[in-house]
């Protein structure tokens, strides 16, 4: 959902660029990239794991030929494994524009004493924050902040999104009635 929202806005500033480019130069460009979900595992249906590396490193070299002032990446920079960080980060931190990022779900697909690294590991000042760009501000958010994905289990931000879901009657992945998992 939060995906969906941030796509929205995005397209929305580019349509309101896209007027402003009709009377004056463009004011800015700036580079969205999703989805990468890099692990170290066989490839699974539409999943190509092994190809994500080397897709992120040409977009990386394609948006460095262009004048942007930012490029974003909108969440599952990861599938799994807080090692894969280390192995998507050096590509991604050769932009030559600044780099952001948002939060993913795969992005909490780690080891439980991990999760709260996530947002340090990217480079992030916190899961919400926000940039300005000349005189745009540009605001992530964390879509996972109320979930089973982002805690570890039993911690107390666990157990307040399984009250809730609960009182939303959703349901968990583990079957647990009247629990749900926010995606």
């Amino acid at each position: 959902m939060i995906r969906f929202l941030v796509l929205i806005f995005f397209a929305l500033c580019a349509s309101v660029l896209a007027e402003e480019k009709k009377n004056t130069k463009y004011k800015f460009s700036f580079g969205v990239i999703a989805d990468c979900q890099y692990c170290v595992a066989p490839d699974r249906g539409q999943r190509k794991y092994s190809a994500s590396k080397e897709k992120l490193h040409q977009c990386v070299e394609h948006f460095n030929k262009e004048d942007l002032s930012f490029v974003i990446h909108l969440g599952d920079f990861i599938d799994r494994n807080f090692s894969s960080f280390d192995d998507l980060l050096p590509i991604y931190n050769s932009l030559e524009a600044p780099g952001y990022h948002v939060l993913g779900n795969h992005d909490f697909e780690v080891a439980d004493e991990y999760k709260s690294q996530v947002p340090k590991k990217l480079g992030m000042p916190s899961k919400y924050y926000d940039f300005k760009i000349k005189n745009w501000r540009f605001i992530c958010l964390d879509g996972n902040d109320l979930s089973f994905i982002a805690y570890p289990k039993g911690s107390q931000r666990y157990q307040e999104s399984e009250k809730y879901y609960r009182k939303r009657k959703s349901v968990h992945p583990s079957g647990m009635e009247g629990v749900g998992r926010n995606k």
